[in-house]
């Protein structure tokens, strides 16, 4: 069994990082009051201070991570962690968020567990950390989350349940359980464990052009929207190929970036490749972004880092990114 491929969860890389004092306004869309919530040095934003009345309080936090601010990042983590602020619950864009603020969130992880066996994040990294384990059996897997606290997060639920499938039976039984409502830590589940039999299965479903692709991409995008950024970088390597989809592939990398923009989520090396793009070539139809978001992309990456990128000449430690990525995992 494949145990390395459930873990891509956790496959992050931590950095040093430091936050200026700020003060976030929210305001309650229906009866226009704001109120100002302190972020100090550190930033120990309580998700308890959020309140789900405050309707706009997750779009003023996603703005803030359109510009990169680690802050922003680090407070959305904490809303997807405990589903706050109206985002479903998702430990994986959590991670993400942590990893964005240059937080570690296995640590986080591990101190929330150590004062609470029940916490989600907590239970994630204590899993994945068993699952690691040289010579581990499925057997020995399902012993180690049958042992797990309860109640169990359903994707863990989720994930007994395909163990406990015969392995001819697991790809029907996944796809039969996957379906627009399953949440995004459930969809990561089935297609890490689709990936243990079949290695292909995310580049044949999603990295391809053909009929319905897009709504595919749509779909796990939605319920994961990092996933649009990583979608974006295949996209773009199969445009910059010499393919006879060149065009389709140019256009769905397009799309796909405006749509990780759209969620905070578009990265320094994808905003470099659409400033380069219309430096050399202009305008595009394909091109969703308005001057202001090129302006932003200016801003957050200047000229001298731009042509650090594109000359493919990184320092080390310079540009944070995921260590292993679930697409790099998956299509391996």
């Amino acid at each position: 069994m494949n145990i390395r491929i459930i873990i891509f969860l956790l496959a992050l890389l931590s950095v040093f990082y430091s936050f200026a004092d700020e003060r976030i306004n929210f305001r309650n869309i229906d009866t226009g009051e704001s109120f100002d919530v302190s972020v100090p040095d550190g930033l120990k934003l309580s998700i308890q201070e959020y309140n789900s009345n405050w309707l706009d309080s997750i779009p003023y936090l996603v703005e803030h991570a359109r510009w990169k601010e680690k802050w922003a990042f680090e407070a959305l983590a904490e809303c997807y962690r405990y589903g706050r602020g109206g985002v479903d619950k998702s430990m994986f864009n959590a991670i993400i968020c942590y990893e964005e603020a240059g937080k570690s969130a296995s640590d986080i992880a591990e101190d929330a567990y150590k004062n609470d066996p029940t916490d989600e994040l907590g239970l994630l990294n204590h899993l994945m950390e068993e699952l690691d384990k040289d010579r581990l059996t499925e057997e020995d897997a399902i012993l180690i989350i049958d042992r797990l606290s309860t109640p169990k997060p359903n994707w863990i639920v989720f994930l007994r349940e395909i163990l406990g499938q015969k392995l001819e039976a697991r790809e029907e039984f996944i796809l039969s359980r996957l379906n627009p409502d399953s949440t995004s830590d459930e969809f990561l589940t089935g297609f890490a464990c689709l990936a243990m039999a079949d290695r292909h299965i995310f580049t044949k479903t999603f990295i391809n052009i053909g009929d319905g692709y897009l709504q595919k991409i749509r779909l796990f995008g939605n319920k994961l929207p990092p996933i649009y950024d990583v979608i974006a970088d295949k996209m773009w390597r199969k445009y910059e190929e010499n393919t006879d989809d060149k065009e389709n592939y140019f256009s769905t990398a397009l799309e796909c970036m405006y749509h990780a923009d759209q969620a905070g989520f578009l990265s320094k090396e994808n905003m470099t490749r659409i400033i380069t793009y219309c430096e050399q070539h202009g305008e595009s139809k394909y091109i969703l972004f308005s001057d202001e978001d090129l302006a932003r992309f200016d801003k957050i990456c200047p000229r001298e880092y731009r042509d650090h990128v594109n000359s493919n000449t990184f320092e080390e430690g310079e540009i944070v990114e995921i260590d292993e990525c679930p697409v790099e995992l998956i299509e391996e």
